[in-house]
């Protein structure tokens, strides 16, 4: 017998807020231009019944240019009059570039 009680779904109100607006497009700005990502690893070992770092590591990684977010970056801020789905690759290509520069003169 299946319990009905966990197949009820609950439903959540979400409210759109102004700063969750500007947060989203931040977001998008960022993967649609790429970004890069410091992680740090770190090892410990007990020594005289102490932990005493004995390893660090520190790598960057690098983020490319997400078309998914160039996509909804332009459909979220209505940039562009021609709808995406029609456009090509090559035109979407263009496009990219064409944004990427006008965001890292916004970033500047």
């Amino acid at each position: 017998m299946v319990n009905k009680n966990i197949l009820k779904t609950k439903k959540v109100k979400i409210e759109n807020t102004e700063a969750d607006e500007k947060n989203l497009i931040n977001v998008l700005m960022k993967k649609a231009v790429g970004y890069s990502v410091t992680e740090t690893q770190e090892e410990y070992s007990v020594v005289d019944n102490n932990l005493e770092l004995t390893k660090r590591k520190v790598s960057t990684k690098y983020y490319p240019p997400d078309f998914s977010a160039i996509s909804m970056l332009l459909e979220k801020l209505n940039l562009e009059e021609t709808c995406i789905d029609n456009m090509s690759t090559e035109e979407l290509e263009t496009e990219k570039n064409r944004l990427l520069n006008l965001l890292k003169k916004y970033e500047e």
